[in-house]
């Protein structure tokens, strides 16, 4: 296979994995700025993953995202876990806990928890984290 064929087929793989193919595969010569933000986010997820990487930090993928791109997102995001891990900074305690298997929980600096997300959420061990999650601080 030539350097190119296995290119496109990388960039095919890591576009189905983003849950993006079908949904681009007739603008693959069009810039990405002209997809909708949620699309460009699963873009980004796809450019991510070219590179193979153990590990996928994600800071606020979500922000300024409707529910049903919201949805789209998450799900590739739950999908790719079953083979690396993923690190997220959500925008929404909501999205903390539909999809985070643990959660951590940092107060000025310092790891104050890290469990199990339901653990975390429904019987947080500190104070401080007691008051974020029920909107006291923040």
């Amino acid at each position: 296979m030539t350097a190119r064929a296995e290119a496109a087929a990388r960039a095919e793989s890591c576009l189905r994995r983003a849950l993006l193919l079908d949904e681009v595969k007739e603008d693959l010569g069009h810039p990405g700025t002209s997809l909708s933000v949620g699309t460009q986010q699963r873009l980004c997820i796809a450019r991510a993953l070219s590179t193979n990487p153990d590990v996928l930090l994600m800071d606020e993928p979500t922000a300024s995202i409707d529910p049903i791109g919201t949805a789209r997102i998450e799900q590739p995001m739950l999908d790719l876990r079953a083979d690396r891990a993923i690190v997220v900074i959500p925008h929404s305690m909501m999205e903390a806990r539909r999809i985070a298997d643990r959660a951590a929980f940092f107060h000025l600096g310092r790891l104050l928890e890290i469990r199990p997300t339901a653990a975390v959420f429904d019987a947080p061990r500190t104070a401080e984290c007691r008051r974020f999650i029920a909107g006291q601080s923040g």
